[in-house]
């Protein structure tokens, strides 16, 4: 005989394959995501197989008594049917789950068919799992077969066999049902099973290309055997069981109380759950994140692990939950209420005391970074005591209230499933959501241990002493007993299933729940606790909260709606170096312009040469130069309260800045076109160029250079709109459809070429443009600034060469005018824009580089063309 050893790969199984071979709903899940994900699942130990189907022939005489009692029935029937010469093959093997298959093949008297009856037992399963069946194969020609069975579907047919599943059908309908069928099957030819050897040659056809499709697929594939094991499983006769039923429970208990020797896996588990939490975390949230977490959540920890260890708990691990949190792990099979009460409100204690030491500690210092450490540790560590489990709260409640009766323990699951499902539902979280579904999961096998627990606990059961470390045999067979006389035969248990169940009520039998006294202490420990952490939070929250408050409402701008009438003039008192740029350092608004006349006066003779002091109607400016003496502001701030005056920005403040929202009335449209014409010509021009605003009065800038620049920044405007013209070539629209496709198809080469193209393109268009501009210029004045343009850095790429065009721009568009009017402008700079509906104009924003200049620049600017009063909101904002 030739034997193999086949392994079997749950990542080449097919979507059927999965659904069918999982026996419910959450091994369903799990066989189909470990497929989806390629994660190879533990499938037991290789499967002995023969290179021939006949080397699993055996004598029906060898056949054990118990399995031909459970196949006689079917194959009185078959022979009823004119089935005939039953032809018998068996394994059994122990090493995997003790299974026994017996399969019996029978020739129809008409040769056209052939009866097969199946019989597989795992005898490891409480109870064992047993199925017998009943199927019919006919060979239709091309090495294909056509099968009708009243077994479960599993394994996907061969390729090319036509097979109909009527699970449970008696043999009669199933023989009728299969000559149905075959009927109305095209284009067959069946094949005649006249002998009995031609019906091994059939099975061995069968496990020929079972066996060579299934490797093909990779589904199974060769192994070796394993040292000392034998490849062959057993011909003949039953698998050996146990003397006692209990024996493989028994060891399985004994595995899971067998102390862990060593340090080396619980740091190689310590490590590796580690670093996973870490990228996990850092995926979800980000890596500071992370890094802040992990050590509230391991200092958390370490408060359960010193107290399991002072308890006596065994094989303790710590170790990290990714996207959960972190966990230790021990084994005590009979601690007291009250000590699971302690080791539960041993982790969030201590981090609810060390987070309010933080708190503290940050409020008497300028320690954000601690108060946010702090806040985290006293959040998280009060969330763990929520009265939910598996939270440390839950715990607490379950060791002193809940151990005492099922339907509190059952409850109170389904409660705290109910509340985690509302929280997520209120969007709190997705993993409310993932412990809320951990709950309902784990609700039928809470009660199911309840139940049980109750009905050994009323059988008779005797308690062992409290002192004991391990589960007694006589213990474990008593327990085990009672989960077999009461568990419902619908779901088998497997020896590992029930050994976990019986250290699970083993300890529920064992809890002795603590007195009232101590229940009242523990309690109250837990409230204060839990109390705290609130109060905690509450008042950081709060504390929080006024404070942003408070910041907001001095950081909301502070308007005062001022006006100005020409009539009344304007003042200004400036230093002997009046073209030098100013920072703005005091802003005061009075009740009338004769209440800010006197505090010009007063100011100008308090600082005749070291300050800037400007009157514009009912408000007074005060600045200083950036480099210069020091004013004395607290000085000038005094003397303006004591004539009345109302500060916007206080003495000495270098955060705030001052914006104006400017409103003009003219006596025609013309003028009003004109100035909202000259305003947006300077106020579009980059700030760099450092060209006069048009309200600078100087004797350097007259009426001819006036105009001169004006019709230089048009025909500049003119030259910057060529890159929007060329933006419209019909050329360079079809290259940017090529672009938006090779985006949508994620071709970054192709994209990258194609935007490349684009830009040269636009570059290519827009020159010609300001060429042509340059060729039809009639003002010979003018080339030179349109050459300078012409010299602009492709595609405005920024840095040193960006800079000095931008210096000869200015130039070019100022003319040859003295650099002492650069200097003036930069100092009386501002942004904004201006729009004008029929005679008025409006400034809805500008912002002056030296607002005591560039405000009394633009009222008088306004007066000149025929303006009688200016309307003008002053806005004091935090930053530039």
């Amino acid at each position: 005989m030739s034997w193999s050893s086949i392994q079997v790969d749950n990542r080449r199984f097919s979507f059927t394959e999965c659904w069918y071979l999982a026996p419910g709903w959450f091994s369903r899940t799990i066989v189909l995501f470990a497929k989806i994900f390629r994660i190879r699942l533990k499938m037991g130990p290789p499967i002995p197989m023969a290179a021939r189907a006949r080397d699993y022939e055996i004598q029906e005489e060898n056949i054990p008594p118990h399995i031909l009692g459970e196949i006689a029935p079917l194959l009185q029937e078959l022979t009823a049917l004119g089935f005939n010469s039953p032809q018998f093959s068996m394994a059994t093997t122990r090493k995997v789950q003790n299974v026994e298959v017996c399969s019996v093949a029978l020739p129809h008297r008409s040769g056209e068919m052939l009866a097969h009856v199946c019989y597989t037992k795992l005898t490891t399963l409480h109870p064992p799992l047993l199925r017998v069946f009943a199927g019919l194969q006919t060979r239709i020609g091309d090495d294909r077969s056509l099968s009708t069975t009243s077994g479960p579907r599993q394994m996907d047919p061969v390729r090319g066999d036509l097979v109909w599943y009527h699970i449970g059908m008696p043999v009669r309908e199933l023989f009728e049902a299969h000559l149905r069928h075959l009927g109305e099957a095209q284009n067959v030819v069946v094949e005649r099973i006249g002998s009995v050897s031609a019906v091994w040659e059939v099975l061995e056809r069968n496990h020929q290309r079972m066996l060579a499709e299934r490797l093909a697929r990779g589904v199974w594939h060769e192994v070796a055997p394993e040292p000392g094991e034998s490849e062959q499983p057993t011909i003949a006769g039953p698998p050996p069981l146990p003397e006692n039923p209990d024996e493989p429970v028994l060891a399985e208990i004994a595995k899971l109380q067998q102390g862990k020797k060593g340090w080396g896996s619980a740091i190689l588990i310590f490590g590796a759950t580690l670093l996973l939490f870490l990228f996990a975390g850092s995926w979800q949230w980000s890596w500071r994140f992370v890094g802040v977490l992990v050590p509230i959540l391991l200092f958390h920890e370490l408060g359960h692990y010193i107290a399991m260890r002072l308890f006596g708990y065994q094989n303790l691990r710590i170790f990290f939950v990714p996207f959960f949190g972190a966990a230790v792990t021990g084994l005590r099979l009979n601690a007291p209420g009250w000590q699971q009460a302690i080791v539960a409100l041993a982790g969030p204690i201590p981090g609810i005391l060390a987070g309010w030491a933080m708190l503290y500690a940050a409020r008497n210092g300028d320690y954000g970074w601690l108060e946010r450490f702090g806040l985290l540790c006293v959040i998280l560590n009060g969330f763990n005591l929520l009265p939910i489990l598996p939270l440390d709260g839950g715990r607490v409640l379950d060791a002193l209230i809940f151990v005492r009766n099922r339907w509190f323990e059952a409850g109170a699951v389904a409660l705290a499933a109910a509340g985690l499902l509302i929280l997520n539902h209120f969007g709190l979280g997705r993993i409310f959501l993932f412990l809320g579904l951990m709950m309902l999961f784990s609700l039928p096998h809470v009660w199911r241990n309840g139940r049980l627990t109750a009905q050994i606990r009323t059988g008779g059961f005797i308690p062992e002493d409290p002192s004991a470390r391990s589960i007694s045999r006589e213990a474990a067979v008593a327990i085990i007993g009672g989960i077999r006389a009461h568990h419902s035969p619908k779901f088998p248990l497997v020896p590992k299933t029930l050994a976990q169940m019986v250290v699970s009520i083993y300890g529920r039998l064992h809890t002795k729940a603590p007195g009232w006294l101590a229940v009242v202490a523990l309690l109250g420990t837990y409230g204060g606790a839990l109390g705290l952490a609130g109060f905690l939070g509450f008042q950081t929250f709060t504390l929080r909260w006024q404070t942003q408050r408070l910041m907001r409402q001095l950081s909301e701008p502070v308007k005062t709606t001022l006006s100005c009438r020409c009539e009344d003039g304007l003042d200004t008192s400036r230093s002997g170096a009046p073209r030098l740029p100013n920072q703005l350092r005091i802003a005061a608004t009075f009740p009338s312009g004769k209440d800010s006349t006197k505090a010009f006066v007063a100011l100008s003779q308090q600082f005749s040469s070291s300050a800037v002091i400007s009157r514009v109607g009912p408000a007074i400016l005060v600045s200083a130069p950036v480099e210069g003496p020091e004013v004395d502001l607290v000085s000038a701030l005094s003397t303006l309260q004591s004539l009345g005056g109302n500060p916007m920005i206080p003495a000495g403040s270098t955060n705030q800045s001052l914006a104006v929202h400017l409103r003009a009335v003219f006596s025609d449209e013309a003028t009003a076109g004109r100035l909202e014409a000259s305003l947006n010509d300077y106020f579009l021009a980059p700030a760099e160029y450092n060209l006069p605003p048009p309200w600078v009065q100087e004797e350097e800038f007259d009426a001819t250079q006036r105009a001169t620049l004006r019709r230089r920044l048009q025909l500049h405007r003119s030259l910057e709109s060529t890159w929007t013209i060329a933006r419209e070539d019909p050329q360079f629209n079809a290259v940017e459809e090529k672009l938006l496709e090779a985006i949508k198809k994620r071709d970054q080469d192709a994209a990258r070429n194609l935007a490349k193209e684009q830009e040269a393109m636009q570059l290519e268009h827009a020159k010609a443009l300001q060429r042509q501009i340059l060729a039809t210029n009639s003002e010979a004045t003018d080339r030179p600034m349109i050459e300078a343009y012409l010299r602009r850095p492709e595609n405005g790429a920024r840095g040193t060469d960006w800079d000095e065009w931008q210096a000869e721009m200015g130039l070019a568009l100022r003319g040859q005018q003295p650099e002492a009017l650069a200097v003036l402008s930069r100092a009386a700079s501002a942004q904004g824009w201006a729009e004008r509906k029929a005679r008025e104009l409006t400034l809805p924003f500008i912002r002056f580089a030296d607002p005591s200049n560039g405000l009394l620049g633009v009222i008088h600017y306004f007066c000149d063309h025929g303006c009688g009063t200016v309307q003008f909101e002053l806005v004091v904002t935090d930053g530039d």
